[in-house]
């Protein structure tokens, strides 16, 4: 059976960058939830959000207005508020049972976003979880999770654990590989490996990391 999948997108952006509809269309996403303006990257990107959340400071007033006409469902909270956007979607209740996310946006720009963002999915919850962002896509991988991807040959794959030791079981896939080695937080010897082509395999025994993909060449 054809696994399911629960999206969220966020802003700041509303434009759907190159190959996101592609990407997207490779999984089965059966909810969507949208943070503020995300709901218009969401409608662009070819999905209506099932529910909308945040205090609406990056929509339009006639955004909203479309939003409403397509029976699209808005909980809308004060500006001065004890939860970011995103926050508040990871604790609705329709989050209940979810077992795989993918989450559009939400890296870049602020660096305090970008690191709570991280730092939320990887202490709270237990699913799958894929982040896409304009330039790659990054993996948040607990003990027991495999990670399978295919990247061309080349590009550069980051591995960031997110606890203070995380043990690699097995890796495949790229020039140095990680398989057995213990990974240590603070430390940047995994950031900027290199993809060999084709299918890359990491699997956790121990711990938490963050693998992150980009789509180009960077320095």
């Amino acid at each position: 059976m054809e696994e399911r999948w629960t999206a969220v997108f966020l802003g700041p952006l509303k434009e759907p960058w190159e190959g996101l509809r592609e990407e997207l269309q490779r999984y089965r996403i059966e909810e969507v939830l949208a943070a503020d303006a995300g709901a218009i990257l969401a409608q662009k990107t070819g999905y209506k959000p099932n529910l909308v959340i945040g205090d609406m400071d990056s929509l339009t007033e006639e955004e909203r207005r479309g939003l409403e006409r397509e029976g699209v469902h808005i909980e809308c909270w004060p500006e001065e508020k004890d939860y970011t956007d995103f926050e508040l979607i990871l604790m609705h209740p329709q989050m209940k049972g979810v077992r795989r996310l993918i989450v559009v946006g939400g890296l870049g720009g602020r660096v305090d976003h970008t690191l709570l963002n991280i730092d939320m999915l990887s202490r709270r919850f237990t699913f799958h979880t894929l982040l896409l962002f304009p330039e790659g896509k990054a993996f948040i991988l607990r003990p027991g999770e495999e990670m399978r991807t295919w990247a061309p040959e080349d590009r550069v794959v980051s591995v960031v654990p997110l606890t203070e030791r995380a043990e690699v079981e097995n890796s495949e896939g790229l020039l140095w590989p990680l398989s057995g080695m213990t990974l240590r937080r603070g430390l940047g010897r995994t950031v900027h490996n290199i993809s060999l082509g084709g299918e890359i395999k990491l699997k956790l025994r121990r711990g938490r990391v963050i693998v992150v993909l980009f789509k180009e060449g960077v320095i």
